[in-house]
């Protein structure tokens, strides 16, 4: 494949691939969303040139996401790290990876992503919930003076009922982890 391809043109090359995308994509939902087969049309989306935010929100949003595996998780924040971040997609791609990357108890990345979201989101209710998922991830990373300013950050947000019982969940784990480590 490799062989030739690289004997091909750009414009010729391009085309394949965007065949390809288009075609695996079509399998992909046929087959009930098939995440094996929308990392490899994501692949081609972009080897071929054409937008790949959408497909990536719609891969890292599927419910098969956690097959993934660390190498499709990379992908999908490359394409979020190389995408505008003005772009709503961006946004929504990299709350999508952060969740995912929670799931799978990837709690570094989800730290990173998490913390990252929240810098780029006015104040509000998406922004405390970034917060209150960083600060999950680093409590999960016994990381407790991160923890604890994420928790404060996200409190003076006035966060919505539901955020604020999160929060308050939060610090009693937290403070209920630090008791069992004194005894």
């Amino acid at each position: 494949r490799h062989t030739v391809e690289g004997g091909l043109p750009d414009d010729l090359r391009r085309r394949v691939h965007r065949r390809w995308a288009t075609m695996l994509e079509g399998e992909a939902g046929e087959a009930g969303e098939d995440v094996a087969l929308l990392h490899a049309a994501l692949e081609h989306r972009r080897a071929g040139g054409l937008p790949a935010l959408d497909l990536a929100i719609r891969i890292a949003r599927s419910p098969g996401r956690r097959s993934l595996g660390p190498a499709g998780l990379s992908l999908l924040g490359s394409i979020a790290d190389e995408a505008d971040p003005a772009d709503s997609l961006r946004t929504d791609l990299v709350e999508a990876i952060a969740s995912l990357a929670a799931e799978v108890a990837d709690q570094r990345l989800a730290l990173g992503r998490w913390t990252s979201l929240a810098a780029d989101l006015p104040p509000g209710p998406r922004r405390v919930r970034a917060l209150v998922g960083a600060a999950r991830a680093a409590f999960d990373l016994r990381e407790p003076e991160i923890a604890r300013g994420l928790v404060a950050r996200a409190s003076a947000e006035r966060p919505a009922p539901v955020e604020a019982l999160r929060i308050e969940a939060l610090e009693a784990e937290r403070e209920r982890e630090h008791e069992e480590s004194k005894s």
